[in-house]
C-alpha cells in the first residue's frame, strides 16, 4: 500500500556541486527536506520517480535522480527513472508496476521529482507563455496543493499544517489527463514522473488517495515548484 507520498522539485543548486556560498532559496531548501524525511519515517519500501534530462549531455544519472539521492536520509529502495517524453500509456504502466505484485501490508513511500512549466516569466528558462498559469494551477491542485497565488515570481509559500481528512485527496486521473505536447511546449518537466505517479495510485486503489499534510507553492525563478508531503 502507499502509505505516504513526497514531492520535490529539481533546482540544480540543491546539488553540492552546484552550491555557491549563498544559498539562493533556503525557504525551498529546507521544505523539500522536511518532506522527503517525514514521508522517509513513516515507510518500509522508499522508491523515486523522476524524469531524465530532456537535453542529457552525460552518461550519468539524471538531475532529478541525484536531487532525490541528495535530499534521502537512507538510500532509496528503487530509483524509477522514466523518459521526461514518455507517453501517457507508458508513464501509468510504469506507475502500476511499481505496486503490482507488492504486499498489501508494506508501506511504500514514493519520492517523486516533479518540476512544473519553466515558463511563467520573462525570465524563466523558456520566457513568458500564458498558457503555463492554467496548466500549473491544474496540476497543482490534481496533488492535493492549494494555488493561491498567480502573479509571478512569487516566493515559495507554506499553505500550513492541514489535518489529512481535511485536506483533498490526489486525483490520478487529473493527472493522467495532462497533455504531454503542450507540456513540451511550456517546459514542464515534471509531467511524465507526476503520470507514472498517477499510475502508481491508481493501482495501489486507496479510497482518498493520499492527501497533503504539508505544502509549498512558488515560482520564484519563473518555475513552479511544488514541495508536499501527503499520506
Amino acid at each position: 500500500m502507499i502509505a505516504a507520498v513526497a514531492l520535490v522539485p529539481s533546482p540544480p543548486f540543491l546539488l553540492p556541486e552546484y552550491a555557491g556560498r549563498t544559498d539562493p532559496d533556503p525557504v525551498l531548501r529546507s521544505a523539500c527536506v522536511e518532506v522527503v524525511e517525514s514521508v522517509a519515517a513513516q515507510v518500509d519500501r522508499l522508491v523515486v520517480i523522476c524524469g531524465s534530462d530532456p537535453d542529457r549531455r552525460h552518461s550519468g544519472r539524471s538531475v532529478g535522480a541525484r536531487v532525490a539521492t541528495e535530499l534521502l536520509p537512507r538510500e532509496a529502495d528503487g530509483v524509477h527513472e522514466v523518459p521526461w517524453d514518455a507517453s501517457v500509456e507508458a508513464c501509468r504502466s510504469a506507475g502500476e508496476s511499481l505496486v503490482v505484485g507488492e504486499p498489501r501490508d508494506l508501506r511504500l513511500g514514493l519520492v517523486v521529482v516533479a518540476d512544473g512549466c519553466a515558463t511563467r516569466t520573462e525570465k524563466a528558462p523558456g520566457h513568458l507563455d500564458r498558457r503555463s498559469l492554467t496548466v500549473d494551477a491544474a496540476w497543482t491542485r490534481a496533488v492535493g496543493a492549494d494555488e493561491f497565488r498567480c502573479d509571478s515570481p512569487a516566493p515559495m509559500q507554506t499553505t500550513g499544517d492541514r489535518h489529512p481528512e481535511l485536506g483533498r485527496p490526489m486525483d490520478p486521473q487529473a493527472l493522467l489527463a495532462l497533455d504531454p505536447s503542450l507540456a513540451e511546449q511550456l517546459w514542464f518537466g515534471g509531467r511524465a514522473p507526476l503520470q507514472v505517479l498517477a499510475g502508481a495510485l491508481l493501482a495501489d486503489g486507496r479510497d482518498p488517495a493520499p492527501t497533503a499534510y504539508r505544502s509549498w507553492v512558488g515560482d520564484p525563478f519563473g518555475v513552479r515548484y511544488v514541495v508536499l508531503a501527503a499520506r
